[in-house]
């Protein structure tokens, strides 16, 4: 019989074990996000969306096409950051 502290170390290792699997699923779904859409994404909760990656990835999709004043704000946010970024370098 397993001891309390082995009950523990193997939920621990249990949890871990569906923490990466969730972090792999929801990168699978962003991989084809534009970088300029990731922000949004992580915004909304991505993992919401749908159980599979490619569920997720459409389901982002129709909420963009839905929600367009959303995805243009991520798209000004990100150039702006990337704006900045590139003053930056120039600068230094």
């Amino acid at each position: 019989m397993k001891s309390a502290a082995e009950k523990v170390a193997a939920a621990r290792v249990r949890g871990y074990k569906a923490w990466e699997r969730r972090r792999e699923n929801e990168e699978r779904a962003m991989v084809n996000l534009e970088p300029h859409m990731i922000p949004l994404w992580k915004k909304i909760g991505g993992a919401h969306l749908g159980s599979t990656p490619h569920e997720r990835a459409e389901r982002f999709a129709e909420y963009t096409e839905e929600n367009p004043g959303e995805a243009i704000e991520a798209l000004q946010d990100w150039s702006d950051r990337k704006l900045e970024m590139m003053i930056a370098q120039r600068d230094a």
